[in-house]
């Protein structure tokens, strides 16, 4: 199965003239346990606790220092002229070392399963980047493609289980978020049922979209329901890419569902007034809804760049020229470089 991104493709697209050395230090320590609490206190999840969220980001810098690093060794390959060797050898020893430790296989809490979904989504895409350098250590890369199948077995099942609660994850944006990761790992095991488990979980998504490109779950997160909007594009555009990648005209899907759910995110941005209407509350959009929870300038709004490069949309051309650069480690890394169309209109 093919990866979405062709890493010498790209550098050829951006020109890639810097030449990187890379001092590679050891990995941080491997967590193979996430035992992390929730941050949200209302039965909305709308309403943060700033202490419980500080303890969450602390409790998990190391694997945060590791995804960082991972990713961005994966865009080292497209951004320097010769390939990046360095970097791809080290992103590989830092790979086997928390491999070979079972890492985010151990004790996992609510939450930290949630953690776990996200960073195997990013490292899972950031290893179909890596594993085209030449050279790699066969040994090696076979224990880490091993490791991103048990983890990917590990993130799915609970995603099979029947719908729970006011807002159950396995049907909102965390079941996305699952299929991408389990088909990203699918991609890299290159085991076909674990790829089309995580197609199905867009083709989930895709199905609940409205007539008025809004996601009734997603509008149930109150006050925060434009930034899971934001949050939910994230993993269902980067399916369709992964689907279109191995011949799957995922962006067609549902008439065009996808578009739908783009325009009227894309409009809130500018006037939430839709969302206001049917949630009932303002809505946040200020520069964190850009960033979210998780990272910088444009986290949220990393979509853009595959979306646009794929359907050119002029609608999505204000926010990508602010934004830009945009970084997502738990899409793989900088999508900009990835996907970017390097001049835009």
């Amino acid at each position: 199965m093919k990866a979405p991104v062709d890493v010498a493709a790209r550098r050829a697209v951006i020109s890639g003239t810097e030449k990187v050395s890379d001092r590679c230090a050891q990995s941080p320590q491997p967590m193979r346990d996430i035992v992390v609490g929730g941050f949200y206190t209302d039965l909305a999840s709308s309403v943060i606790d700033p202490n419980a969220l500080a303890w969450k980001e602390q409790a998990l810098k190391p694997l945060n220092a590791f995804t960082a690093a991972v990713t961005m060794r994966s865009d080292r390959l497209i951004a320097s002229r010769d390939g990046a060797p360095d970097a791809a050898r080290c992103a590989l020893d830092w790979l086997t070392a928390w491999a070979d430790a079972g890492a985010m296989l151990g004790t996992v809490s609510h939450q930290g399963a949630y953690e776990r979904e996200w960073r195997l989504a990013g490292l899972a895409l950031a290893w179909l980047k890596l594993r085209q350098a030449p050279g790699l250590d066969h040994d090696k890369s076979a224990r880490v493609v091993a490791w991103l199948g048990a983890l990917a077995d590990a993130v799915g099942p609970p995603y099979n289980a029947p719908p729970k609660g006011r807002i159950p994850s396995s049907r909102n944006n965390h079941a996305y978020w699952a299929g991408l990761a389990v088909a990203a790992a699918g991609i890299a095991t290159d085991d076909r049922a674990r790829f089309e488990w995580g197609i199905s979980r867009y083709h989930m998504g895709i199905a609940d979209i409205a007539a008025d490109g809004t996601l009734p779950l997603e509008l149930a997160r109150k006050k925060r329901a434009l930034h899971y909007h934001l949050f939910a594009l994230l993993p269902l555009v980067m399916l369709a890419e992964l689907g279109e990648a191995n011949g799957l005209p995922l962006y067609r899907a549902n008439n065009g569902a996808l578009s739908r759910l783009v325009d009227t995110t894309i409009t809130g941005l500018d006037d939430p007034a839709i969302f206001v209407r049917l949630t009932g509350e303002a809505q946040d959009v200020s520069a964190a809804t850009l960033g979210g929870l998780a990272g910088g300038k444009g986290f949220d709004a990393a979509w853009l760049e595959p979306y646009y490069a794929r359907m050119r949309d002029p609608s999505a051309l204000p926010l990508l020229k602010r934004l830009r650069p945009l970084n997502c480690a738990w899409l793989g890394g900088n999508m900009t470089l990835d996907f970017g169309v390097p001049t835009l209109p």
